[in-house]
């Protein structure tokens, strides 16, 4: 039976609160009878999400048909409202992310997904008919993780007939989804149309997809390995160095690359993309280099590659200057302190003002007047950066200190308070350690 052959997992969630992704359909709602059955056996607490989407015309009664059930039986449940935007990658797969992101903000700890064998199949031809390399014809891993919340696909083997029966056997309802049968999408398309004629020709094929399934993700797990190899040699106190790096191969070189974009959260880049800046980093590593990438900006700079998020080039002291005291300004603007030559320690009372550089802007700095963008020059800040590092001044303009490099000799003094940003220490070279 179903129940008994998920053993293994319901002894994997037992000291866990795990939250199942609930979209009323089969897949789940299957799963959601399970875990009932897991908690009456164990007392495993769960609790259930279901994301609106508002793109069905139905999406309000799936909501309330999960809502109802869960409530009837005693199940916690949240109700998620995204807005899905299509930024070229397709309805699906927008929705897709915005379920994600929305799911991992109610899990506490593990989220659990209905995905099965039928589905991991047609994720693999999917990913064979648009190109994929190994670790899109991987698939989906029964396993995995997303930021803090661990993903568990506990019916990952077992088939969508199994389910079905299982739904009959126990009468558990559902709802359909009526963009399922919709031929337009690729998936549907696979699932209702080529596979069932694949099927009378070749009836071992769900079987050898998942051989192949297997396969792949038995050499993507190789492959893992190597990054990780490569990104150890590679990267120097958390810092990717470019000399390093054109050691290795050609082929290894675009696969750290992808693996740089990937660990830094920068968006997956093209096959294309990967090639180009493989060589024109190749060909001047110490050279200063800018790769464009979805979700921000790898910067080649003196021979390190800076992830650049467009997050992080909109701080909150560019739009206007920052006023109050040094405390507030440094807690508010997520700012920690260290020891060394740097503000006498009555400072975080007094109130300053922190703002992006201007051009007239300098300093007395180790002896002489010097201009903050020379100083930003002189710590290897790449231009990209120069123009919104935070500035530490009175209220009558005068600098004060650059944050994470230093303070001005006019009011620096021994043991004091150098304030700094500890997701920007690696976006400039501290002489003063060297």
């Amino acid at each position: 039976m179903l129940y008994q052959r998920l053993q293994p997992v319901w002894k994997r969630l037992r000291d866990s609160r795990p939250t199942l992704a609930l979209s009323g359909g089969l897949d789940s709602m299957v799963l959601l009878h399970l875990l009932l059955r897991c908690r009456a056996d164990t007392g495993m607490p769960f609790s259930a999400a279901h994301v609106h989407h508002g793109l069905s015309a139905n999406a309000d009664a799936w909501a309330r048909f999960c809502q109802d059930f869960c409530a009837a039986h005693d199940v916690p449940f949240h109700l998620l409202k995204v807005q899905v935007i299509n930024r070229g990658e397709g309805w699906e797969a927008a929705a897709r992310k915005a379920r994600y992101q929305a799911l991992a903000d109610v899990s506490s700890e593990t989220l659990l997904l209905a995905h099965h064998a039928d589905d991991q199949r047609e994720t693999f031809l999917l990913a064979a008919l648009r190109g994929g390399g190994t670790r899109a014809l991987a698939a989906m891993p029964v396993a995995a993780e997303m930021s803090a919340i661990r993903l568990l696909r506990p019916l990952l083997n077992v088939s969508r007939a199994e389910l079905a029966d299982y739904a009959r056997a126990h009468a558990v309802t559902h709802i359909e989804d009526e963009s399922n049968s919709n031929p337009r999408f690729l998936r549907n398309w696979l699932r209702h149309q080529l596979l069932p004629f694949a099927l009378q020709r070749l009836p071992q094929l769900p079987q050898q997809l998942d051989a192949a399934v297997a396969a792949a993700q038995q050499d993507l797990a190789l492959l893992d390995e190597f990054t990780r190899s490569d990104r150890e040699y590679v990267c120097v106190d958390g810092v990717f160095q470019c000399l390093r790096w054109r050691e290795l191969s050609e082929l290894r070189r675009r696969n750290l690359l992808h693996d740089f974009a990937k660990q830094h959260n920068l968006g997956n880049p093209s096959r294309a993309a990967v090639y180009a800046f493989e060589r024109t980093l190749a060909a001047a590593p110490t050279q200063h280099a800018e790769w464009s990438l979805p979700h921000g900006t790898a910067v080649a700079h003196q021979g390190r590659l800076l992830p650049v998020p467009h997050a992080l080039m909109h701080p909150p002291w560019l739009k206007q200057p920052l006023i109050g005291t040094a405390a507030q300004l440094a807690q508010n603007c997520g700012m920690e302190w260290r020891t060394g030559r740097g503000f006498a320690p009555d400072i975080l009372q007094h109130t300053l003002q922190l703002r992006p550089p201007v051009p007239s802007d300098r300093m007395m700095w180790r002896g002489t007047r010097k201009t903050v963008k020379r100083i930003l020059q002189e710590h290897s800040v790449p231009p990209r950066l120069r123009p919104i590092f935070p500035i530490w001044c009175n209220l009558h303009g005068e600098c004060l200190a650059i944050s994470g490099i230093g303070v001005s000799d006019t009011v620096a003094v021994d043991s004091g308070l150098i304030p700094y940003l500890p997701d920007w220490e690696n976006y400039f070279i501290n002489r003063q350690q060297q």
